[in-house]
């Protein structure tokens, strides 16, 4: 990947290189030569107060699906919201995130919604997550393995799943610049057949819903580290904004 970004105080942009080529087994190299460079992405972040943050992307794989390059490209966009600050003595975060990937030529379009949002009193903090995503239903070899490489496209149909996540965390312990957090999540699930296909949503889970429960800790030492996907100038300013109450997550 080659990326190079340039930003002013309030707004930063960025554009990348890469190769589209997924690997078919753990631990197999990317293909370098006669792939990299065949896939881009670009993004354009504002930051218009502090501790809010728009941003806009648009990318463009090759391939992704088929190792040696015949394979369908996607279009992807994205489009968020984010706000993380003080609001009547509570720490306060929301984010609101749009995607779209099309497929061939717009002949398979998935989108999907993200909104999620917490509240935080004293060691305390709540959290919720709504998602709305629609997938593609590929050709299965066994229940849930689908076969890879590609040699042709091989999407039966797409499901939209619908989960709602409630989540509660508390700090019980620091250490210095060590603490621990124990958290739990309980999300509840919907999946439903959109459009036509040759798949059953039922058949193929077993149901159409599902309860799940999570149980965990989390545990931070030092200083923060930026954000996943943030490189070099982006992560500069970013780092600035917190350091000036941006109060960035």
């Amino acid at each position: 990947m080659a990326i190079a970004a340039v930003r002013s105080h309030v707004i930063a942009g960025e554009f990348g290189l890469f190769n589209g080529d997924e690997p078919k087994r753990p631990g197999q190299w990317p293909r370098i030569g006669g792939r990299f460079g065949d896939s881009w992405a670009a993004r354009i972040t504002a930051y218009p107060l502090n501790g809010a943050e728009l941003q806009a992307s648009h990318a463009r794989a090759h391939s992704p699906e088929h190792r040696a390059g015949a394979g369908t490209d996607q279009d992807k966009w994205s489009v968020s919201a984010r706000w993380s600050g003080g609001l009547g003595g509570h720490q306060v975060y929301g984010m609101l995130e749009w995607a779209r990937t099309s497929e061939a030529d717009g002949f398979f379009v998935l989108h999907s919604i993200l909104a999620e949002g917490a509240w935080s009193a004293g060691r305390h903090r709540l959290q919720y997550r709504f998602e709305r995503t629609e997938r593609p239903e590929e050709e299965r070899i066994s229940d849930f393995r689908s076969r890879r490489p590609h040699l042709e496209n091989s999407i039966l149909g797409v499901s939209r799943w619908t989960v709602h996540t409630l989540g509660y965390e508390v700090d019980v312990a620091r250490v210095g610049s060590l603490n621990a957090r124990p958290l739990v999540e309980v999300s509840y699930g919907v999946m439903r057949k959109v459009g036509g296909g040759l798949f059953d949503v039922g058949a193929l889970y077993g149901q159409d819903h599902f309860w799940s429960v999570s149980l965990g800790v989390r545990l931070a030492a030092g200083v923060p580290l930026h954000r996943m996907g943030r490189y070099g100038s982006v992560e500069d300013i970013e780092m600035s904004l917190h350091h000036h109450g941006g109060g960035m997550e």
